[in-house]
């Protein structure tokens, strides 16, 4: 299956606006159950009575690039999605966003990883290993069933995993800190 950057940007727009993503493919329904899923060709991990992750890698047609489509389930029930990134640097993400957006960085102690926390709603979480940070996931605190809403389950995994960096602090700090406060800056957001 394909995709092209401007279904990407259609999917990152409906997370920062609340809203759930549950299909990527513009002729297919949206999947209902969990047996929707796997019949639409979706690879399942997880325990059925608990949480399951489905996912779907889509290709970018003639580029080294793609994402894998994430379902979660709880329980049975489809509450949320997300996306890994495959050769996406994190300014070719951050270009999608069609609105300037409030950022809150957060790094590990290596400065190596490290995770945006977007309008304190969603999170993009990177890989800095050379010269260009590199996007690896997207997913959103939103949720359709009761049980996962207000829990905030992709903010408060990076606020324990990571620590913050101030936007004061990225400007002294070091040449990778720097980096991606001028990209941020050169796509519009703020960093908090």
């Amino acid at each position: 299956m394909t995709i092209d950057y401007q279904k990407i940007r259609i999917i990152l727009n409906k997370y920062l606006f609340g809203e759930i993503c549950l299909n990527v493919e513009t002729s297919a329904t949206v999947p209902e159950s969990i047996e929707d899923l796997a019949s639409k060709g979706f690879s399942r991990e997880g325990d059925p009575n608990d949480h399951e992750l489905f996912e779907k890698y889509y290709s970018i047609v003639n580029k080294n690039q793609g994402i894998n489509f994430k379902i979660y389930t709880f329980k049975g029930k489809i509450w949320s999605s997300g996306l890994d990134f495959h050769g996406f640097r994190l300014s070719t993400i951050l270009k999608m966003i069609n609105k300037p957006a409030n950022m809150r960085l957060f790094l590990d102690k290596k400065n190596s990883d490290g995770a945006l926390i977007i309008n304190d709603l969603c999170v993009c979480r990177f890989s800095y290993p050379k010269e260009n940070p590199l996007a690896l996931t997207f997913e959103t605190n939103a949720a359709i069933i009761d049980d996962m809403k207000n829990r905030k389950i992709s903010t408060k995994a990076v606020e324990n995993d990571f620590t913050e960096i101030s936007a004061v602090l990225a400007r002294r700090s070091n040449r990778k800190l720097r980096k991606i406060k001028q990209i941020l800056v050169a796509k519009g957001h703020i960093l908090k």
